[in-house]
Parts: structure tokens; C-alpha cells; sequence
């Protein structure tokens, strides 16, 4: 899914490479040609997107992208950078603080499970999604601007990039220390979690959810 503003109109679109079954959508001539038209529309234009550095680490290791050095705008950094930075950091959560639309992302995910999806369904999905993340931008950064965040976000973005690339530049994370530090982790988080419910009075009180805190 592709969208940009182009002469003052946004546009979106979606580019299907297989089906939902998996068939290629095209012949093996035009996909090649579609993915030359791709690889070059991404690696020459500004790009942004919700937790970008995901996306073009998959880009990238298709061969869509190849600058691997290139920065983009990430909403989701963006979100973290603001005084919502405590609250859930996903598209569905973050379109609805802006925009008074429902959480299509749900409703996709339960097709998915109910196995429902067909090509039309992610089609629309698909561009709903970028219409969200493009208008999500200009918004997102002003509120970085406003909580007085910019450098936060500037060394963010610069790090991004950085810390996508490590498996790929053998920094890989040793599974067994982070399996031993997560139990310690459980252990703390149990006890802080233990004192929050005495001092709140709610001994079933949950601090990681959000709707508890915030009636709390």
C-alpha cells in the first residue's frame, strides 16, 4: 500500500503482488517490471510509516528497497515522542485519538482469524491503512513540536535504522540471556505491580491496562 498528496489531492494505492492463496497476482514479466517501477518510486521518495523500520527491513530483504542508509518519517516514534508516550502505540489506538473513525484494524484481524479474508477485504484493509498513517503525520508532528520532543524524535529516527540493521550486521540477541533477565524482569514487575494494588485499594487493580489506570 502506497499513498502520497499529489498536486494538493491524496492518493492512494495498492499494489497486490500475490493473492490471498498465494498465486502471483501477475505474470512473471510485469511483476518483474512492477517490482523495478517499486524499488525505484521507494528508494528515491520521502518516506513514512507506522513502525517503519519493520517495513523496510522487509523492503529491503525483498530487494524493494535498496538504500539501506535512507530515513524515513515513523508515526509510531512519532507517538512515543508526545505526551502520550505511556499509552498503546498502535495504528488502530493512534488514528483514534486524532480522527473520529472506528478501528477497521480489529475488524480486519477478526476476518483474519475467522478466515473470511479474500482479496477485496485486504485490498481495503490494506488502504485504509495507508489513508490513516498519511494523515496521521502532519498531526504527529506538531504534537512532537508542541510537547517540545524535536530532538527526541530527530536522534529516534537516526537510531531506527540502527537498530533495525543488527541481526543483519551479526549484533544478534543472545536468547538465552534475554530468557534469564526476562524472569528477573516478571520477578520486579510482580512485586511493583504488588505494591500499586495496597496503594491503590483495588486488590485485582492491573497497572498494564490502560482502561483500569485510566478510570483509576
Amino acid at each position: 500500500g502506497l499513498g502520497g498528496v499529489v498536486d494538493g489531492q491524496e492518493v492512494i494505492g495498492v499494489i497486490p503482488l500475490r493473492h490471498v492463496d498465494g498465486r502471483p497476482w501477475w505474470s512473471e514479466a510485469i511483476g518483474r517490471q512492477l517490482c523495478e517501477r517499486l524499488r525505484a518510486l521507494l528508494n528515491e521518495r520521502p518516506l513514512s510509516g507506522h513502525n517503519l523500520a519493520f517495513d523496510t527491513l522487509v523492503l529491503l530483504r525483498f530487494g524493494l528497497l535498496t538504500k539501506r542508509d535512507k530515513r524515513g518519517i515513523d508515526t509510531m516514534i512519532a507517538h512515543h515522542d508526545t505526551d502520550a508516550s505511556e499509552m498503546p502505540h498502535d495504528l488502530g489506538h493512534v488514528e483514534s485519538e486524532f480522527f473520529e473513525a472506528p478501528r477497521h484494524k480489529d475488524d480486519a484481524d477478526a476476518k483474519f482469524v475467522e478466515g473470511i479474508v479474500s482479496d477485496y477485504t485486504l485490498h481495503l484493509y490494506c488502504a485504509k491503512d495507508v489513508l490513516a498513517e498519511l494523515r496521521l503525520v502532519k498531526p504527529l508532528l506538531d504534537r512532537v513540536v508542541a510537547c517540545g520532543q524535536q530532538w527526541a524524535f530527530e536522534t529516534d529516527t537516526k537510531l531506527a535504522p540502527v537498530a533495525r540493521d543488527m541481526g543483519e550486521l551479526g549484533l544478534c540477541v543472545d536468547e538465552n540471556v534475554r530468557a534469564r533477565l526476562l524472569t528477573v524482569l516478571k520477578k520486579e514487575c510482580a512485586e511493583h505491580a504488588g505494591n500499586v494494588q495496597q496503594i491503590v485499594g483495588i486488590p485485582n487493580f492491573n497497572p498494564n491496562s490502560f482502561p483500569q489506570v485510566g478510570r483509576f
